[in-house]
């Protein structure tokens, strides 16, 4: 039985999503700054 291509791509996202989650969490434990970290972000004045 073949799957969806729809099914596969919604899984995709939730692992991506669980990934991003699971990073946003370290960092705020380890207290990284992310906007350093972020391609395109400009420093605040």
């Amino acid at each position: 039985m073949r799957r969806r291509p729809y099914v596969i791509a919604c899984e995709r996202d939730r692992v991506g999503q669980r990934r991003r989650r699971t990073a946003l969490l370290l960092a705020a434990d380890f207290g990284i700054d992310l906007e350093q970290h972020v391609v395109g972000v400009e420093r605040a004045a």
